[in-house]
């Protein structure tokens, strides 16, 4: 099995194989680390679906498509039905916080065709629609998502990351001598992510985005 030592790239011509030789819907998985991987392995495979597990971890909008992919998709409709009474798509400028999967050229610049957001903000998203679910979710869970997100910051900004680890279950009886930022729970997460923007966002950087890698 491609497990820990033994991971590395799927094989989509397996994937392949099975779709042929069944006549049920496939779903294929892995390699999905961008946008544009879903329409590459619908293309090699010919599965009905495809999902990610490892790519969506680190971020969430893989299956968002940017800004850029959607201008052109417009572009080609308007190409194929003109209407000059109709205001055409105005052309979009560079992004510096819309990146996307690598490997596309258009122009001798590298574009992108999947949008990522700002790790910060989805990151506070997240944890409001995770304090929003009937069912709860293990705080390692919680913990081990946002670190996936948010590891582009916690590269340099160490300090958080070790806080963010030092959170305990909000389940958890805190002691009553220990100071507030050390009782754990949502209130201290969101408070170390915004933290985490707000450093950011310092000296007019462009948002830090969310990747896999």
């Amino acid at each position: 099995e491609q497990r820990g030592v033994l991971a590395g790239l799927a094989d989509w011509s397996k994937i392949k194989a099975v779709k042929e030789a069944v006549s049920v819907p496939v779903f294929a998985n892995g390699n999905i680390l961008y946008f544009s991987d879903v329409a590459a392995c619908l293309e090699a495979t010919g599965a009905d679906a495809v999902m990610s597990a490892e790519g969506n971890l680190y971020n969430p909008a893989i299956f968002r498509p940017g800004l850029l992919s959607l201008a052109n998709s417009e572009e080609k409709e308007a190409d194929s039905s003109p209407n000059e009474h109709e205001p055409q798509p105005e052309h979009i400028p560079d992004n510096p916080s819309t990146k996307t999967s690598p490997g596309l050229d258009m122009g001798g610049t590298t574009k992108f065709l999947s949008e990522h957001l700002p790790i910060a903000d989805l990151a506070l998203e997240y944890l409001e629609i995770v304090k929003q679910l009937k069912t709860p979710t293990e705080w390692s869970a919680i913990k081990g998502h946002l670190f996936k997100v948010l590891r582009p910051g916690f590269v340099k900004h160490t300090d958080l990351r070790d806080r963010l680890g030092k959170i305990p279950s909000p389940k958890a009886k805190p002691n009553v001598d220990e100071p507030v930022e050390q009782k754990g729970g949502f209130d201290q997460a969101e408070g170390i992510v915004q933290e985490l923007k707000e450093r950011l966002e310092v000296g007019g950087h462009p948002p830090m985005i969310c990747y896999y890698g």
